[in-house]
């Protein structure tokens, strides 16, 4: 296992973290993700990430109405989206979201992985729509 150095707090974790900007640049622990959250969204509201339309494919609906927990994690993983916590993505994907948000010129996409199977959450690049998907279904 390989820990990291929170940003904000010093202390170690283990994971990828969250984006710390604006109020550190590098990441930061779940713990003091909060603290970003809070100055994000004074600096630049929900607007970076928040769409107008959630969809989902009949993939995710299914699972769903088969098994409740699975909307549990599903939620889970949703706010972990929208809390700029990219989840099992690789490094350099997370660091394409991060510059997506700043920007707000690029698609966020973002992994997860579920009892189910690997998901998606993907937001278009004009903000017009997200979508949750299996990864079998991209």
């Amino acid at each position: 296992m390989i820990l990291e150095k929170c940003v904000i707090c010093k202390k170690e974790f283990d994971g990828y973290g969250n984006n710390a900007e604006p109020l550190a640049e590098g990441r930061c622990c779940d713990a003091c993700n909060e603290k970003v959250i809070i100055a994000r969204l004074k600096r630049i509201g929900w607007a970076g990430i928040v769409t107008e339309k959630l969809y989902q494919t009949c993939g995710i609906d299914n699972a769903i109405k088969e098994d409740y927990k699975f909307a549990e994690t599903i939620m889970k993983c949703l706010g972990k989206y929208c809390n700029f916590n990219w989840g099992d993505t690789c490094k350099e994907d997370c660091e394409l979201n991060d510059y997506a948000i700043n920007s707000g010129e690029e698609r966020i996409v973002a992994k997860y992985k579920t009892n189910k199977g690997d998901i998606f959450i993907i937001t278009e690049c004009d903000r017009s729509a997200t979508t949750i998907l299996f990864a079998y279904e991209y």
